[in-house]
């Protein structure tokens, strides 16, 4: 078998960009190993508690090692509260990458494509279609533009009339305002990340620190500037997705939320994660933020 795929390889492959294609595989048949695990996963109740347990004590282990979550939820005594899984099997293989080139071999030159590792296939596809990148250069120029034309329109005695909604790129740039004027001797506050939208998990390979203002406090920066900078860092953390390693051939995709709870708060975890039976471990897991409620709220509004 060696000998023939050792026949089956190129002499040389070239290959060329913008080349690269996603090819879907064929479902599963009855008779596929793969089907086979399915069908015994199914039927074992205890292994599926135990693959449900063993994601969410995965969360759970992550959390207690992200500073700012033990810090919100008052210390590193985390439980797992409630999970609500969902075990999902497939219906068929994770798509192959393929990218074309030219082929030399002993049968002469020519087209065709070649297998390519699907995890090398989304850092290229992000590198050359940077989505995210391109919009928050777009948000910068907008916003930036935007706050230059009302002061423009200001500073020649034009009345110009507030907008019927308040943008985001707006609530920054007062933000930004009412730091300017209460100065250094400012607090500066905890914000946790709100909740993402239920169609697409934000891509995360571990729980990542709480991102922080970036420009806060006393600044020489023209406050447009940090206005369309704030809005920009803001639309590149809801638009950018890190390449994602591609699950394997029979994983089973495992998803839902997960509850933990520590001294002083509750936090609810959105989670993905694609287990393999073979190897009895998960080879990828998602996690986004839902909520994070303190357990001891004092009225907005004061006594």
């Amino acid at each position: 078998m060696e000998d023939m795929a050792d026949e089956d390889e190129p002499i040389l492959f070239l290959p060329f960009p913008f080349t690269t294609k996603e090819v879907k595989q064929p479902p599963y048949k009855g008779s596929d190993p793969e089907w086979a695990t399915f069908i015994a996963v199914n039927k074992d109740q205890q292994l599926q508690k135990d693959i449900k347990l063993g994601l969410a004590e995965l969360i759970r282990r992550g959390v207690e090692r992200n500073p700012a979550y033990v810090q919100l939820l008052g210390g590193r005594d985390i439980k797992l509260k409630k999970m609500w899984l969902d075990i999902i099997y497939p219906p068929a293989p994770p798509p192959k990458h393929y990218v074309s080139g030219i082929i030399i071999d002993d049968d002469g030159i020519f087209w065709g494509d070649r297998p390519m590792d699907s995890l090398a296939a989304n850092h290229l596809n992000t590198a050359i279609y940077p989505k995210a990148v391109a919009l928050s250069v777009w948000t910068f120029i907008d916003s930036l533009a935007r706050q230059t034309a009302q002061d423009i329109a200001k500073a020649l005695g034009f009345n110009t009339p507030p907008p019927p909604e308040a943008t985001w790129q707006a609530a920054v740039l007062n933000r930004i305002k009412e730091q300017g004027e209460l100065g250094a001797t400012g607090k500066q506050t905890v914000k946790v990340p709100g909740q993402p939208d239920k169609s697409s998990f934000p891509v995360h390979t571990g729980m990542s620190e709480i991102p922080g203002t970036p420009f806060s406090g006393v600044s020489q920066v023209d406050p447009r500037i940090q206005a369309a900078l704030q809005a920009a860092t803001v639309t590149f953390t809801k638009n950018w997705q890190p390449a994602k390693q591609p699950p394997n051939r029979g994983c089973i995709r495992v998803d839902g939320l997960v509850e933990l709870q520590g001294k002083s708060a509750v936090m609810a975890v959105y989670v993905l994660g694609w287990y393999d039976p073979k190897q009895r471990k998960y080879m990828g897991v998602q996690t986004g933020l839902k909520h994070l409620i303190q357990l001891k709220q004092r009225p907005a509004g004061g006594s």
